[in-house]
Formats: structure tokens, C-alpha cells, sequence
């Protein structure tokens, strides 16, 4: 489990360095006047170390900043740096509640995977509410993470 959380958080932060921008005084000093968007991409600078020194805490921080100011993207790349459990949770369900309907899946996804089962089939049920072919979609990835939970599950009771 704790190996698939690792692995996730690795592949979101290689995507992150991709899709964020480089760090400048500019874009620090935006963040620190309250411009969302920027105390986001600032925590992803820090995060990625894309054009700054990789600093955890900083990254913290201005993710903190701008999921509190409501960024839900900033909610969920918050969670990769937590390591309390229930912290996470509430990050994740904070992240769905004002994310897009991609953002729902992909919180489910990890809520799953940290075992909050009641939580992510919550999201599902709402899922099912969508138009046909999100439904579709939806329905499909969830049926895949539970067979792969399933199988992780099983492969763990061979292995012990």
C-alpha cells in the first residue's frame, strides 16, 4: 500500500515538474499578495524544485495557502506531502468536493487506496449521477480499482 502511495506521488510529482512553472521572485511575490494560482504553482516550484531547491515545507505551505483559499488541485497535491492519514482524507475530500468531475474520480482512486472504503464509494454513488459516458467511465475505473485491490489483497495472503 504504502509502496502504490509512493509510486503515485512520484508519477503526480514528474507531471507536476512538467506542468508547473519555474520558480521567479514574481510569481513569490504574487503568491504573497494572495493570488491563489500563484501560491499553487509556488508549492509546486518547492515540490519539484523546478528552479528552486526542493523544500518541503515550503511546498507545504503555499499549498496549505492556496487550498484553503479553495484551489482543489492544490488540496489534492497537498496530500502527497501529509503523513497523517485522516489529514489526508480531509485534503482529498476538500479537493472533491470543489474539483472538477476528473477530480472526483481521481480522489476516489486514492481514498480507495488508502482504505477509506466509505468515502470513495460515496464519490462513486455521486459518479453515478453524471451523464452517460462519464457514468461509463466512472463505473469502469471504479470496477478496476476494485479488482486490483482485490487482487492486492489476495497476493498479500500468499505471500505472508
Amino acid at each position: 500500500m504504502t509502496k502504490k502511495l509512493l509510486t503515485t506521488f512520484c508519477l503526480l510529482t514528474l507531471t507536476l515538474s512538467v506542468m508547473s512553472q519555474t520558480y521567479s521572485k514574481d510569481l513569490e511575490e504574487r503568491a504573497k499578495k494572495g493570488d491563489v494560482e500563484s501560491q499553487y504553482q509556488i508549492g509546486l516550484c518547492y515540490m519539484s524544485g523546478k528552479g528552486i531547491e526542493v523544500n518541503y515545507k515550503k511546498a507545504e505551505k503555499w499549498l496549505k495557502s492556496a487550498a484553503k483559499n479553495g484551489h482543489s488541485a492544490a488540496c489534492y497535491e497537498l496530500t502527497g506531502l501529509l503523513t497523517e492519514k485522516e489529514e489526508q482524507k480531509d485534503w482529498l475530500m476538500k479537493a472533491a468536493s470543489s474539483g472538477s468531475d476528473d477530480m472526483k474520480m481521481t480522489v476516489a482512486q486514492q481514498l480507495y487506496e488508502l482504505n477509506y472504503n466509505r468515502e470513495a464509494h460515496e464519490l462513486f454513488t455521486q459518479m453515478m449521477k453524471w451523464d452517460f459516458s462519464k457514468r461509463e467511465e466512472a463505473t469502469e475505473k471504479w470496477i478496476n480499482i476494485c479488482k486490483n485491490n482485490l487482487l492486492s489483497k489476495e497476493l498479500k495472503s500468499i505471500v505472508t
